[in-house]
């Protein structure tokens, strides 16, 4: 293998832009950056994990469906008093069973309280376990707390972005995260493009310069701006309807 393939294609993860792995070899939104020219970092990459169906390369993928107990809870009551310095918290699933490690990497947040409840604070999740519809279960996070959370606080817990993607839907159900270069088996590990040129389905007619945003009538198309749905780049060049143009993508940097 070469130097400048493992320069340009695995920067240390041992796996490249344009490979998949059944297993993960890197943390979930971990940031490459390669060095297209001379030095000059053009194009981003995040680590993503497909969902249960295959990813499409040229098209927008996005999060995991929101909702329900795939992707998160909210309005969780706190069982017992977590204090400051522990890396403990219980939470009482609202009406799904959980399973365990199905928020791992995701994000624990306060959602009610006051400031001495330790309303605000925000957490990423190490482990989680397993509970019934109803039941407790308890999150094991990175870092310790810092304010307590208490019982009388409510507390939500949210999946990674880049956990479980799909092609991104009409209907809109996730956030944009990038584009993949290449097919992608369900469950499968990847990288994602989230910044700089890169080739994606157009949905209408895509002109040069004009802003883009994800399609709200084509899965994984993109189409120009037009009233709240969320931008992701700028046309690179014309791109006729169902063709694929080249897009300078601005999700994550």
């Amino acid at each position: 293998m070469s130097l400048d393939y493992l320069k340009r294609e695995q920067h240390g993860f041992g796996q490249g832009v344009y490979e998949q792995s059944a297993t993960q070899n890197a943390p979930l939104g971990a940031r490459l950056v390669l060095e297209d020219g001379n030095g000059g970092s053009i194009r981003v990459f995040r680590y993503a994990k497909a969902g249960g169906t295959a990813l499409v390369a040229g098209k927008l993928q996005a999060s995991a469906a929101n909702g329900g107990s795939t992707t998160v809870q909210k309005n969780m009551t706190i069982p017992t008093i977590a204090s400051p310095g522990g890396y403990q918290v219980s939470v009482t699933a609202v009406t799904d069973a959980i399973t365990a490690n199905q928020f791992a990497e995701g994000f624990f947040t306060v959602y009610d309280g006051t400031a001495g409840q330790g309303v605000g604070q925000t957490y990423q999740i190490k482990s989680n376990t397993l509970a019934s519809a109803g039941g407790v279960f308890g999150l094991e996070l990175y870092d310790p707390l810092i304010v307590q959370v208490h019982t009388s606080a409510k507390g939500s817990v949210v999946k990674h972005p880049y956990d479980s993607v799909i092609i991104n839907p009409s209907t809109a159900s996730g956030m944009p995260v990038g584009v993949p270069l290449i097919a992608v088996t369900a469950s499968y590990y990847c990288w994602l493009q989230t910044w700089g040129p890169v080739c994606l389905l157009s949905d209408g007619t895509m002109a040069y310069a004009t802003g883009l945003a994800a399609s709200d009538a084509v899965n994984g198309a993109v189409e120009p701006v037009a009233g709240d749905l969320p931008e992701i780049g700028y046309a690179m060049n014309d791109a006729a309807d169902t063709k694929y143009g080249c897009v300078f993508l601005q999700i994550a940097p």
